[in-house]
């Protein structure tokens, strides 16, 4: 029984999906301390979001 289209096209998908997710990935590591220092700053903002009172003003 051939398969049909619609499964071979979307197994092609999700393997070239798999491909970016691995190369972005590999990326991400070579690039790991870019990639801290923007977690970082994505944390001191959600925590500056999430809780404004603890910054007392004159700090």
């Amino acid at each position: 029984m051939a398969q049909s289209p619609f499964l071979q096209r979307a197994r092609a998908a999700a393997a070239s999906y798999g491909g970016v997710m691995a190369a972005f990935l590999r990326h991400s590591l070579r690039t790991l301390e870019g990639v801290r220092s923007l977690v970082q700053s994505w944390l001191v903002l959600c925590m500056g979001l999430i809780s404004p009172g603890n910054r007392e003003p004159g700090r």
